[in-house]
């Protein structure tokens, strides 16, 4: 979920279903917008998720868009991440592919990712069979991936 100051509208995607028993039992890669008062659906699914998936991670990068990773269950396991953005002419486009994280294709859970400048973006921490002190930063003017110093343990 991410706020489009450009748009004044909240942006969600994807996400569990709750069953009647309030369990989680389907997930769905829908997306909606929030204006403050109502929940349209009037935004595509991203290109490279029309299956569905349940976990997600985005960050909102100034000047490019929403950039979201999103996988499904095992596939997060197996290293299957989709990457797509969102761009500001309301358009979405494969994202940059996943960073070396920790030594392998998995991309971790519970990370963390965080926009540094209009140029740079932060992915750090997380746990993948044990946590992870890694850090990625993908630099959007290079279109590269480049290895952070490792957080403090």
């Amino acid at each position: 979920m991410m706020y489009d100051e450009d748009a004044g509208l909240v942006r969600a995607c994807g996400g569990r279903i709750p069953s009647s028993r309030g369990e989680s039992t389907s997930s769905t890669n829908r997306c909606f917008t929030f204006d403050g008062f109502t929940w349209e659906e009037n935004m595509e699914p991203s290109p490279d998720t029309h299956t569905r998936w349940t976990y997600s991670w985005s960050i909102n990068m100034p000047d490019i868009g929403w950039w979201l990773f999103t996988c499904h269950y095992s596939s997060c396991r197996s290293g299957e991440i989709a990457s797509n953005v969102y761009l500001k002419n309301s358009t979405w486009v494969t994202g940059p592919g996943k960073p070396v994280y920790n030594s392998t294709s998995h991309f971790p859970h519970n990370s963390c990712i965080a926009s540094l400048n209009s140029t740079t973006t932060m992915v750090t921490g997380g746990y993948n069979d044990g946590s992870i002190s890694d850090v990625a930063l993908y630099d959007w003017s290079i279109n590269e991936w480049l290895t952070g110093v490792p957080l403090q343990s």
